[in-house]
């Protein structure tokens, strides 16, 4: 499963499974039950309606970025992110939740893609904390070790080039000048 989901840690070698504790099955639903609420909180706060209301007063692409500068921002005052990767991702990823936004033209999408990422990085994998599990326990469990720049710090994959790279990849297809062109391709 390793190599599969994560090959730039495999390619390091800082990717380490570790022993699965024995947590009861009922405290995974409620850590889903609980990341589903961040998650929802999160987007419709950021995408809902900050990203809403800045719309109007700046343009939907200053808007998406505002909103995903506060929504890193609100991360590093709660104290979810420290160091420079790690608030780049967090950027990164406000920026994708908010263009899904803007191309579904609700919070559906980006709850899903939030809720996805949120859920299989804590509950699938066991990649936070790093290293550790979390008190709900996860499906696997797995500890990034080594270099800090691909994942080996306390923050773990929130803080690797690995997520810059993917996120990036997430990001790129989904900006305005992309968007507008796949919609005249299909319009065509």
């Amino acid at each position: 499963v390793g190599q599969a989901v994560f090959p730039a840690s495999e390619i390091n070698g800082t990717l380490r499974a570790a022993p699965l504790p024995e947590v009861p099955s009922s405290y995974f639903w409620i850590g889903l039950a609980i990341t589903l609420l961040g998650v929802v909180a999160e987007e419709l706060l950021f995408r809902g309606w900050l990203l809403s209301a800045l719309v109007d007063r700046v343009g939907p692409s200053l808007a998406v970025l505002l909103s995903a500068l506060a929504f890193s921002g609100f991360h590093l005052w709660a104290g979810g992110a420290s160091d420079p990767i790690a608030l780049a991702n967090l950027l990164l990823g406000g920026l994708w939740f908010g263009l899904l936004a803007q191309q579904s033209g609700g919070v559906i999408a980006p709850i899903a893609a939030h809720l996805g990422w949120n859920a299989a990085e804590d509950l699938g994998f066991g990649l936070l904390p790093n290293p550790g599990l979390g008190d709900f326990g996860a499906l696997a469990n797995y500890d990034m070790v080594g270099s800090v720049l691909w994942g080996g710090s306390e923050e773990g994959l929130n803080s690797s080039i690995a997520m810059t790279l993917v996120l990036t990849a997430l990001v790129i297809p989904l900006l305005p000048v992309f968007a507008r062109g796949r919609r005249a391709t299909r319009s065509a």
